[in-house]
Order: structure tokens, then C-alpha cells, then sequence
């Protein structure tokens, strides 16, 4: 993987983690308010899934981030395995925002903490666009390596690069 590769993928991590601390934070304090003030036991249950969704998530990065660079012959570190991860986190971020932003239009509220509330909601879509964009990367990049491999059995050679078998970083 070439250095800006690297970056690249690095930056959307740090981007990914830097929109979930967020998404924490506030939701935690429209979820309180809603709790104390609103008389709802448990706050706002589609806030807890984006609450929960944004717990989730900086564990998945660490796998994604910790297990390539230190253990590279590890049977963990597999190109199917990080996409299947990373499409995971797609789907519970996009089911998340979605009932959350169902949630918070449906509300009547007006005020500082229902526009906390709508910023959660368009953070979430964008922790879902962030995790879609680096899943369609990692099926391509699956994709390229299936390729390849056919290539290398029909002729002999593949022109894209071969990659070892399910192993390494799935972005070459």
C-alpha cells in the first residue's frame, strides 16, 4: 500500500472516530434531557441506538486499524473479515440514524436540545456514508483480488498486482 493510500485511509479512520465522539456526547445529553424532563423512562430509544451505535463503533475501528499493522499473518487480519466489519457498521449506523431521524421529527419540541437532536441525527448520516464509502472500497478491493486470482489460473499473471491469499490489507 502506497503512502498516500495510507493516509487516505487513515484520515477517513480518524474522521469515522472524530463523528462518533461527537455523536456520544450529545447524544448522551439529549437523551438525559429527555429523560429528566419529558418523563420518558429511558430517554429517547432510537438516541440509545445511536448511543449504542457510537459505542460500538470505536472498537470496530480498532480492530480495523490495530490487526494489519500488528498482526499481519494473523488468520484475523482477512480482506472478507474487514468488509464484513465494515459493511456491519454501515448497516447499524444507517438503521440507527434512520429511526432516529423518524424519532426526531416526529417530536414536538422546540429549543437548543431538539437542534442537538437534529445534529445527531445528521452526524449519524454521515458516521453511514463514512463506513458505505469504506465498505464499497473493501468490496472492491475483494473484488480485484477474486479477479485477480482468475486471471493468475487462466493465464498465468494478473496486470492489477496479486495479493496474498485473504491476507493483508484489502485497499492494494
Amino acid at each position: 500500500m502506497d503512502s498516500s493510500s495510507k493516509i487516505f485511509w487513515i484520515s477517513l479512520r480518524m474522521i469515522q472516530l472524530a463523528i462518533t465522539i461527537l455523536i456520544l456526547g450529545l447524544s448522551a445529553y439529549v437523551n438525559k434531557y429527555f429523560h429528566e424532563f419529558e418523563s420518558s423512562p429511558s430517554g429517547s430509544t432510537p438516541l440509545n441506538f445511536l448511543l449504542l451505535s457510537s459505542l460500538i463503533t470505536p472498537f470496530a475501528l480498532t480492530y480495523i486499524l490495530a490487526i494489519p499493522a500488528r498482526y499481519p499473518s494473523s488468520k484475523w487480519n482477512s480482506t472478507k473479515l474487514f468488509a464484513s466489519v465494515e459493511g456491519s457498521m454501515a448497516l447499524l449506523w444507517a438503521a440507527s440514524s434512520m429511526t432516529s431521524a423518524v424519532e426526531v421529527t416526529e417530536r414536538m419540541c422546540i429549543g437548543r436540545v431538539c437542534g442537538m437532536a437534529q445534529a445527531v441525527v445528521v452526524l449519524g448520516v454521515f458516521e453511514w456514508m463514512a463506513f458505505l464509502t469504506s465498505f464499497g472500497f473493501s468490496l472492491a478491493g475483494i473484488y480485484r483480488h477474486v479477479k485477480c486470482e482468475y486471471a493468475v489460473v487462466e493465464s498465468g499473471t494478473c496486470e492489477s498486482g496479486r495479493m496474498e491469499s485473504g491476507k493483508g490489507k484489502n485497499f492494494e
